[in-house]
Formats: C-alpha cells, structure tokens, sequence
C-alpha cells in the first residue's frame, strides 16, 4: 500500500493539469509552434550567394595560393591540438570516474565532446580547402577522406 501512494506522489507532479491551468498550456504550446516555425523558415532569393566553384569564391574573396596553403595549414594545426584536448579529456574523465565524482566527469566527457566536434569542424575546413570544395556534408567528408582511390 506504501508502494501505491509513493507511486501516486511521484506520477501526481507528472500531470502538468493539477498545476497549470489548460490556458497556460495552450500558449506555451503556441509558444514553441510559432518558435520553431520562424526557425524552420525558407531561405529567400536572395540569400544564397551567385559563385558556383571554388575558384570563382577564391577570386572574389581576393585570396592567394598562400592564403590557402595557410588557412589550411591552421585549420589542420587546430584539428590535431582540439582532438588531443579531446582526447586528453576523456582520459581525465576516467581518472573522475573512478574517484566517484560523477558530476566532475559528466562535465569532463561533455568538454571533450565538444573540443572533438570543434575538432572535427576545423578538419572539415581542412578538406574543404584541400578538395577544393565550397560545401562538404558529412558523407563527402568521409569518402574524401578514407576513400582507398
């Protein structure tokens, strides 16, 4: 009989009914319609810029053959360290682990995660430099890069 009426406290704080009237609920629903409507919207006309290559976008951007070998030597240069911090991250995040401060190492498994999608970006600019490409998605990445031609 304990078990029912704990069970009954936790699932009564889960109806969002017992403590929010059904008019609250209505425009925080109109809230997030109209929130997600302005972030799903078309792009206009406008928008997209008129170069169709790389080449036509290095010539309007003024860039030389340095300036590339250089950006893209960074951005290699900022895959390698953001993957190492990565890394080095989820190392610490173990040794937390294993001193049973659970907070300390969600925190440090989340760092990590996020110096390795910010590594994977800058690699991302790497290739895109050095394929010459204006846009790569994910699946280019990977046949650009582990492709055995």
């Amino acid at each position: 009989m304990k078990f029912k009426r704990a069970v009954r406290r936790v699932l009564w704080n889960l109806q969002p009914g017992r403590w929010l009237s059904f008019s609250t609920l209505k425009g925080n629903a109109n809230f997030i319609a109209k929130l997600a409507k302005g972030i799903a919207s078309k792009k206009e006309e406008g928008d997209t810029p008129d170069v169709k290559s790389f080449t036509e976008y290095v010539a309007s951007e003024g860039l030389t053959k340095e300036d590339l070998l250089a950006r893209q030597k960074q951005a290699f240069t900022s895959s390698i360290i953001l993957t190492v911090i990565a890394i080095v991250a989820w190392i610490y995040s173990v040794y937390v682990f294993s001193h049973y401060q659970v907070i300390a190492g969600i925190v440090t498994v989340l760092l990590g995660f996020l110096a390795a999608v910010y590594g994977w970006a800058e690699h991302v600019n790497y290739t895109k430099i050095r394929f010459k490409r204006l846009c790569l998605s994910p699946k280019d990445w990977f046949s650009l890069n582990f492709s055995r031609k």
